[in-house]
């Protein structure tokens, strides 16, 4: 896997939780948050760059909320 497909999986992903934190809380947009804030970045591409094991991580996760 590409840098480039983690990254437009990442963002899918970040739309489709938009979607479904309407009706229920989902851990996905949780850890985005904790892994953001652990690593000092603001960009899926930045945490790509500094941590790519804990943005596969994300992607783990999105696919098994069906995110993805």
């Amino acid at each position: 896997m590409t840098a480039q497909q983690l990254l437009c999986d990442l963002a899918i992903a970040e739309r489709n939780m938009e979607v479904q934190l309407k009706y229920n809380r989902l851990r996905y947009s949780n850890e985005v948050s904790n892994m953001f804030t652990v690593n000092d970045v603001s960009t899926y591409y930045d945490l790509i760059q500094k941590n790519i094991r804990q943005a596969l991580a994300l992607r783990r996760l999105a696919k098994r909320e069906h995110l993805l």
